[in-house]
Parts: structure tokens; C-alpha cells; sequence
């Protein structure tokens, strides 16, 4: 009988660590909701650039409750909010008053900036890729319309209003590097 009890209260103990574990790995693959400091309002103007440029309302709170850029604009009054999702910058611009301990922002407008791509290239080939003066790469940013920079590691981040242009950029970016490769017999692949 004692048999008996000792492995029902067995059972029941494992039961509950496999529904505990089983409850916290659920939770934690939720995808958290941005806590904001303060609700948004929306004035009429940020609802109608909202509709025309499909962005949703939690992706507005994403921005206010995580901002990687937050910068002034004195002419109109507000501040410019700026977070990259899904590889684009989300501006949203909020009534400049003391927004972060104010009672409520206020979304004046918002705007996606452009989409973005980053790479990384032989820190050897950078200046091929720059040219003399900048050259090379102001021809490429006025070939595919997009914006390139180049740091110092290889790392080339371009920036485009649309995937199609900043794919034209990387494979041009990347003949120029394999045409100077089949030259001097070295092979280079991006990842």
C-alpha cells in the first residue's frame, strides 16, 4: 500500500516539473509587447500617413518604447523616433514637450526610411571598392540610386528604397571585388 502512495506522489511530483517546464518554455517564446512609458495618441494626420504607408500601431509603440535614434526637430516642434524593423527604419515623429515624461506622445506623423542590407567585404579590397576620391563608389550610388558606406572592417551597409536596387548594389560591389580577384588569381565569396 505504501508502495502504492509513494508512486502516485512520484507521478504527481514529475507531473508538475513537465507542466512547469512545459508553461515557462511557452511563455518565454511570446513575443513581448513593448512597455511604453506612455500611451500614443494619434492626431488625424499620423492616421492618414499610417494607412498610406501600412504601418500598424504596434510597431508606433515598438519605436516609442524602444527608440535606437531619437533625434530633435526644432522647426516643427517634435522629436524624430527612429528604431530598424524587419530591415527597415521606422521615423515616427512625436510632439517634442518633454515626450518621455510626458502623460501621453502624441504621433504627429510617420514615415519608413529606406530598406537597409548589410555585408562584409576583405578589409583589403575597401579601397577598390571606394576609388580614388570616393570615385568608385559615388558611380554605384548613382547607378543603383542607393546609399553605400564602407567602415573600416569590410563591413558595407547600403541602404535603397527597394530589396531589388539593394541587391544590384551588393552583386556590382561584388564584380568589382571578383574582377580585381580573377586579376591577381585570388578567389573571394561573400556569405
Amino acid at each position: 500500500m505504501h508502495a502504492i502512495i509513494s508512486w502516485l506522489l512520484i507521478g504527481t511530483a514529475i507531473l508538475a516539473a513537465v507542466t512547469l517546464w512545459l508553461f515557462t518554455k511557452m511563455r518565454s517564446q511570446r513575443t513581448p509587447q513593448p512597455r511604453l512609458a506612455v500611451p500614443p495618441t494619434y492626431t488625424n494626420h499620423a492616421r492618414e500617413r499610417m494607412l498610406q504607408r501600412q504601418v500598424r500601431q504596434h510597431q508606433i509603440e515598438q519605436v516609442i518604447a524602444k527608440p535606437s535614434r531619437s533625434v530633435p526637430d526644432r522647426e516643427n516642434g517634435s522629436v524624430r523616433l527612429e528604431r530598424e524593423l524587419d530591415g527597415r527604419v521606422l521615423k515616427v515623429w512625436v510632439v517634442a514637450e518633454p515626450w518621455e515624461t510626458a502623460k501621453t506622445a502624441t504621433v504627429k506623423t510617420t514615415a519608413w526610411a529606406d530598406r537597409i542590407q548589410t555585408f562584409e567585404i576583405p578589409p583589403g579590397r575597401i579601397g577598390l571598392v571606394i576609388g580614388l576620391g570616393g570615385s568608385t563608389v559615388r558611380r554605384l550610388e548613382v547607378a543603383t540610386d542607393c546609399r553605400i558606406s564602407i567602415d573600416r572592417t569590410g563591413l558595407v551597409r547600403i541602404s535603397a528604397c527597394s530589396m531589388a536596387t539593394l541587391e544590384s548594389a551588393k552583386q556590382r560591389i561584388l564584380k568589382i571585388i571578383a574582377d580585381a580577384d580573377d586579376a591577381t588569381g585570388n578567389r573571394y565569396r561573400a556569405a
